[in-house]
């Protein structure tokens, strides 16, 4: 369903979506024209796409708000997230908002679990997200609905669009 979905929402901006994706090295897919960029996500009946412009780097995550398996929401919080995120993280919902910037912010730059989500941080500065890794300016958007929590990274301002679709009658 994801890969449908993500090639409706390529055809907006691309013709014939479908034969130019590719997948990079670690997996991140790509649009071998480069017309946009983009990045998805899935989580149990839901998918999410979030489209860029041309040559800007973007990732997107979603998790279930209720999601059941975050259960070990704490010992998580200390293996993932540095100890300054840590100590500002209290709740299964502040968790997950933390979990889905990270993964967005890693997506978008391809590097994937595997970079080591405690080699950068997150922090709020002035009621925004601010990101400390070295690697420029990021953006970071959250957003949520009755049943999801997600975000968005963009090495730019913004991401073009964000769409989200519920698999389930």
């Amino acid at each position: 369903m994801t890969r449908e979905f993500l090639i409706e929402v390529l055809s907006k901006y691309v013709q014939e979506p479908a034969k130019k994706l590719k997948r990079a090295e670690r997996g991140k897919p790509y649009l071998l024209s480069k017309e946009v960029s983009f990045s998805v996500s899935h989580t149990v009946g839901w998918s999410s796409v979030c489209v860029g412009h041309k040559e800007v780097q973007v990732g997107i995550d979603i998790e279930l708000r209720r999601r059941e398996t975050i259960r070990s929401w704490r010992a998580l919080r200390q293996r993932f997230f540095s100890p300054r995120e840590a100590l500002h993280v209290h709740s299964r919902l502040e968790f997950l908002e933390m979990w889905v910037c990270k993964e967005a912010l890693v997506k978008a730059t391809g590097q994937g679990i595997a970079r080591g989500w405690s080699q950068f941080e997150l922090d709020r500065r002035e009621g925004k997200l601010q990101v400390d890794c070295g690697e420029g300016q990021w953006s970071i958007g959250v957003f949520e609905t009755a049943d999801l929590i997600g975000a968005w990274a963009c090495d730019r301002e913004t991401v073009r669009d964000v769409q989200i679709r519920n698999w389930e009658p």
